[in-house]
């Protein structure tokens, strides 16, 4: 956020600075254009911008169109109604029609005299330099590799993740009478950390899911990197769910206490691995002793089991998606 502060700054200050130097009519299109463009994330500002652009571009045209026509002030009055009511009523459904709408409602507004159709030019003109200016500002100024940043944050989540078993080990051994306070002191804020984790991790994804198009950075959504990452995702919430119900159900028996510590140690060296982008090797699924006390059919049991094998799912894919980043570096 520091960092978006700073090149909103920077951007408002060269916005200005072009205002000055070049004399602009309308000059605070251009301000405007470049703050609403400017996101905090390459992907969301590059989605923004091209709908920006495409939707004032198409609007200017109709804007254009629509000033050569009327010649009248009421005319014009009743346009502006229409394309009010239109802009509003696509404002939280897509930004492009919002940006195509709003682009004739205010070339209209603002036209010095009727039939002036070269003003729509104007409008157009503001927004593609400050589309230009917000899309220059992510891609120089501290940008965002958020790719990269991916596998750091799927490996906090983990981490998250273990802490979270590690609390519920502390929750089983409170005595009956500290289990209502061991809940809330401990296990309460292992569960929300682990949240909030996986939900960065999930932001972070969907982000990067959500790149627009735009030919010599195609995105590949159908690859097995994409799939590997959604996997692991969908894997920590999975894991933190039995351990939800675990905590509940579940004991500090001699024989269940080693298993979930080989569970918590797996997912502390997933983490590690992970943050470090040093070489994961998938583990086999971890079978249980014979002399376990549970029964096939205890609940108990059946997340224990469901916990050691969903550490190896996410284990294979964060080889697997760490294999892929390495062979698009190579």
């Amino acid at each position: 956020m520091m960092r978006h502060a700073l090149r909103i700054a920077v951007v408002g200050a060269v916005d200005v600075a072009i205002m000055w130097r070049m004399h602009l009519s309308h000059a605070s299109w251009l301000g405007m254009t470049s703050v609403i463009v400017l996101q905090p994330y390459s992907s969301g500002t590059m989605r923004k911008s091209m709908q920006r652009v495409g939707g004032t571009i198409a609007g200017g045209v109709l804007a254009a169109v629509l000033a050569a026509s009327i010649h009248s002030q009421l005319g014009i009055m009743l346009v502006l109604t229409v394309t009010s009511v239109l802009t509003l009523a696509t404002y939280a459904v897509n930004y492009a029609w919002y940006s195509f709408f709003l682009t004739p409602t205010f070339v209209l507004m603002s036209l010095p005299h009727l039939r002036d159709w070269h003003f729509a030019g104007v409008r157009i003109e503001m927004t593609l330099i400050g589309a230009l200016v917000a899309v220059l500002a992510m891609r120089l100024l501290w940008p965002e590799q958020e790719k990269l940043e991916l596998g750091r944050l799927l490996g906090q989540a983990a981490a998250a993740d273990s802490a979270y078993v590690a609390a519920m080990l502390r929750f089983w051994k409170a005595r009956p009478e500290e289990r209502q306070a061991a809940e809330r002191q401990v296990l309460a804020p292992a569960r929300r950390r682990s949240g909030l984790a996986v939900i960065d991790a999930q932001e972070t994804l969907d982000r990067l899911l959500l790149e627009p198009d735009i030919g010599w950075k195609r995105p590949d959504r159908s690859g097995s990197e994409w799939e590997s990452a959604l996997t692991f995702v969908t894997y920590l919430q999975r894991i933190a769910r039995a351990v939800t119900t675990l905590a509940v159900v579940g004991a500090a028996s001699e024989s269940a206490v080693p298993r979930v510590e080989a569970v918590k140690s797996r997912l502390d060296e997933l983490s590690r691995l992970m943050v470090a982008n040093e070489t994961i090797k998938a583990s086999d699924i971890m079978v249980p002793p014979v002399s376990v006390s549970y029964t096939e059919s205890n609940i108990a049991e059946q997340q224990l089991r469901r916990m050691e094998r969903q550490v190896g799912v996410m284990e294979r894919a964060a080889a697997s998606l760490q294999q892929q980043h390495r062979l698009e570096s190579s």
